[in-house]
């Protein structure tokens, strides 16, 4: 008989396939023209409208020179509409956001290759829980590489299960609580399911713009069934004060912006209030 330990781990792995299939890698070119890991999105569809949500900071410098791999080991810098909040202020503002509203032309590209996850597992208005369901998956630059000998990039993403941070963590990171989700990351105790070992883990820089999600340990999934997640964050940071902890942008943030932004259907978050102005 398996244990609810391993059945809910059962769940995440589950979970994990979809998440894969949504989240993206950015590249960036080198000056011998071979490809460099730089950051991670996700890839959203509402209401028939198709974004690409990351961080502000991963586009601010870079919005000419970012591309998606795409099959083949091609890649692709993708066309649409962007909005950022890059006036604000790292030290007093912890918002760190970018979305991209793709083209048709860019939609069809990634459709297909990509998923798009539906807005109805987008996290709005989430409730943190104190319990170890919360998973970051991205691409750390450091997993990444141009393979020996060839032109063909290589990228191993890195999945995290983990908890929320104490209340008293936001006031110390200057974060807020209906802004951010902060949660724990001792890189000297990364757990791996597959192995059932401890081991150090990576510097997460390059998990930028890729997802905090919310597993729901409670659900009977039948064989078949599809694993219930929610993304609740984008994350931004893994701050210099506190290396324990990573620091995500609350996906009500990006949804408030989509929703005023596009008139689009999507439910109005109940914790944060933003008046979007362009």
């Amino acid at each position: 008989m398996i244990s609810l330990i391993d059945y809910y781990r059962e769940l995440q792995g589950e979970a994990l396939k979809d998440i894969k299939k949504c989240t993206c890698q950015f590249l960036t070119e080198e000056k011998n023209g071979k490809a460099k890991a730089h950051a991670s999105g996700i890839f959203i569809n509402v209401d028939d409208s198709y974004f690409l949500i990351t961080a502000a900071h991963v586009v601010e410098k870079h919005k000419d020179e970012i591309f998606v791999p795409l099959r083949n080991f091609d890649a692709l810098q993708l066309g649409g509409t962007l909005t950022t909040n890059v006036a604000f202020q790292k030290e007093k503002d912890k918002i760190d956001i970018a979305i991209i509203k793709l083209s048709e032309d860019a939609f069809n590209l990634v459709n297909g290759y990509y998923s798009f996850l539906s807005q109805n597992e987008l996290g709005i208005s989430h409730e943190v829980k104190k319990l170890p369901s919360y998973l970051s998956f991205g691409y750390v630059c450091s997993g990444s590489k141009v393979k020996y000998g060839t032109d063909k990039f290589i990228a191993k993403p890195f999945n995290y299960v983990t908890v929320p941070a104490d209340e008293k963590i936001y006031k110390e990171l200057s974060c807020q609580l209906f802004e951010n989700i902060i949660i724990h990351y001792d890189k000297k105790k990364v757990f791996n399911y597959r192995t059932k070992e401890t081991k150090v883990g990576p510097d997460p820089f390059g998990i930028s713009g890729s997802g905090l999600w919310y597993i729901p340990p409670n659900q009977i999934v039948k064989p078949g069934d599809k694993v219930s997640k929610q993304l609740v964050g984008i994350m931004i940071e893994w701050p210099i004060q506190n290396r324990k902890y990573w620091i995500s942008t609350r996906i009500d943030i990006l949804t408030e912006i989509i929703r005023q932004k596009y008139s689009l259907n999507i439910p109005q978050s109940t914790i944060v209030k933003v008046n979007f102005t362009e």
